[in-house]
């Protein structure tokens, strides 16, 4: 063979060799990262530590060694975790052998979940007990204004929150993990084993089931960051407030701020009120809330708005039997309000300042107006 045929044969091997190789290569890949959580995360007691959160927060965890958290939401952990979670419908229902709809579908979604670091918590990955995604760790007041889209300069809590909100994260999806189902009025005062949260089956009211479990995991999360000293009121005070404003979102599984200001401090569990009922109450109070808030269209931001229409809600829908508003509407209400004052205080005095003002200049029923000093009496009810 003369050199120039050598030279054509071997480029013409190289090419094939090499792709060869990088497709074994990305086989190899693909099979250890959807298959060896080492590659991927670390064990929850590792994860604690790698990240100098403190080992106390794991005082009530059972086997944290069985527990793993993503160490990097990345393109490694987001093929791993959507892989365990779909590997079940790769192939076709009816067996054929090729990649089913629902698979590509589903592989997608979970991905999405997971490279975004949605935080979230699952069961599907074989020898683990549980798989954990958080989301990315931040400035607490960058997570509160772009999550409800308050300007960054109106959100006025500590910076040193951010520690203690990544915590009650975690400890969060950890609870999720627990063995038992948790009832409030059983909980352990000694804290040696908060409950699992994961819910009881409630095929009547589903956004019920899981908002008891959403309160346990949240309580869960609050006792654990009890363990670590000076912070737990502060810890407290930011989960209720944060829970509390959440009532605008899409479904109310997430709407656990009244169960935790009536648990904490008593311990007692939540004497005052039980889940049951709790949507019908929240789409009535909702219903309310959007007739007051189409007075503040002004205001851009919807959860500012809602501050404003709660308080005229607490006004005067709680003194008209026509309204039906009972207790636990009225203190999501209060909530509601004391979570806006929270996060963002002087933004939240100048908008009472400015719904003041619309009471005494817009309403028809003003029946004295004081020397105009920023307060009037209406409907015999004075406002300051």
């Amino acid at each position: 063979m003369n050199n120039s045929l050598k030279n054509i044969r071997d480029g013409l091997k190289w090419p094939a060799i090499t792709a060869s190789t990088v497709v074994t290569g990305a086989l190899a890949l693909h099979m250890a990262v959807v298959n060896i959580p080492a590659l991927t995360s670390s064990s929850l007691d590792d994860y604690v530590r790698h990240n100098d959160l403190p080992e106390a927060l794991l005082d009530d965890v059972k086997n944290p060694e069985n527990i793993r958290v993503y160490d990097d939401n990345n393109v490694f952990s987001a093929h791993h975790y959507a892989w365990n979670k779909t590997k079940d419908d790769l192939f076709d229902r009816k067996g054929k052998w090729f990649i089913s709809d629902d698979f590509r579908q589903s592989y997608a979604e979970q991905f999405d979940y997971a490279i975004n670091g949605v935080s979230r918590v699952s069961y599907d990955i074989d020898g683990i007990d549980a798989q954990i995604i958080l989301a990315p760790r931040q400035s607490v007041r960058d997570h509160i204004a772009e999550t409800f889209g308050f300007d960054a300069d109106d959100v006025k809590i500590p910076e040193r929150l951010s520690d203690t909100k990544f915590m009650l994260t975690l400890m969060h999806e950890v609870s999720h993990t627990k063995k038992k189902t948790y009832h409030a009025k059983q909980a352990d005062s000694t804290r040696a084993n908060v409950a699992r949260s994961t819910p009881e089956k409630n095929a009547d009211a589903p956004h019920e089931a899981t908002l008891r479990g959403e309160v346990a995991a949240d309580y869960g999360a609050i006792k654990a960051v009890d363990h670590v000293g000076d912070i737990p009121q502060e810890a407290r005070d930011f989960q209720v407030a944060l829970r509390a404003i959440v009532f605008l979102t899409k479904e109310p599984t997430h709407d656990t701020a009244i169960y935790l200001d009536d648990l904490f401090p008593k311990d007692q569990g939540w004497e005052k009120y039980d889940v049951n009922g709790h949507v019908e109450d929240r789409d009535v109070l909702l219903d309310s809330v959007k007739e007051y808030e189409r007075k503040y269209d002004d205001i851009d931001n919807r959860y500012l708005r809602t501050y404003l229409a709660m308080m005229d809600v607490i006004e005067f829908d709680a003194v008209d039997p026509d309204k039906n508003v009972n207790e636990r509407m009225l203190h999501i209400a209060e909530l509601y309000i004391e979570g806006i004052e929270y996060f963002v205080p002087e933004k939240a005095e100048q908008l009472k300042e400015m719904r003041e003002e619309m009471l005494c200049d817009d309403l028809a029923t003003v029946s004295e107006i004081n020397d105009y000093d920023g307060e009037c009496v209406m409907q015999g009810i004075e406002v300051s």
